[in-house]
């Protein structure tokens, strides 16, 4: 069922993303706006600002987001399976037990963002900036976090198994209880990190 805000406008005009003209994208503002439940799949919000926006339970799978700015957005529960989010801004972002299956978070700049729950399996998080993250009791097998600044983030009973950790950043981070099975650590920095 489609939500009232797709019935009133016409999503796929609004979202029109020219590929590789950056500067010719339509640039929508959805600031703050209540968009719980919604169904947004295969959309193109790139660069829009959804900032402290309500997205919660919204289905977003295989949405772009792109350069988007979503600072403060509230995701929880939302399905955001093999979703782009390269080079957007997640801070204080609220994806606990969000669905983010194959999503792409490369070059994202999400410190203190709350991935508390989340079902990450196979996600991209290359040079991502998780800073002061909280990534608590996630699933996040197999992903890639190489060269990823992961920095004082609580990862602990995350499940990071089969991750590539290469050249991350660790320090401080809480990786207590933390499964680490057939991660890859190469020149992976865990000074400091707490690994009971």
């Amino acid at each position: 069922m489609k939500s009232k805000i797709e019935n009133i406008f016409n999503f796929k005009k609004i979202f029109k993303y020219r590929k590789n003209k950056r500067s010719n994208t339509i640039r929508i503002n959805l600031t703050r706006s209540n968009l719980a439940g919604a169904y947004f799949e295969e959309r193109d919000f790139t660069e829009a600002n959804l900032s402290g926006s309500d997205l919660t339970n919204a289905n977003f799978k295989r949405a772009s987001f792109i350069w988007t700015d979503l600072n403060g957005v509230i995701l929880q529960n939302s399905n955001c399976d093999r979703s782009y989010f390269h080079f957007a801004s997640l801070l204080w972002a609220d994806l606990s037990r969000a669905s983010l299956v194959e999503a792409d978070f490369s070059c994202a700049k999400a410190s203190q963002a709350d991935l508390t729950g989340t079902n990450c399996k196979l996600a991209k998080f290359m040079g991502t900036d998780l800073t002061g993250a909280y990534l608590t009791d996630g699933n996040f097998q197999a992903a890639d976090f190489f060269n990823a600044n992961i920095t004082g983030a609580d990862c602990s009973n995350a499940n990071l198994s089969q991750t590539n950790l290469a050249k991350a950043e660790f320090q401080q981070a809480n990786l207590s209880n933390a499964n680490l099975i057939e991660a890859q650590l190469i020149n992976a920095n865990m000074r400091g990190a707490d690994l009971r």
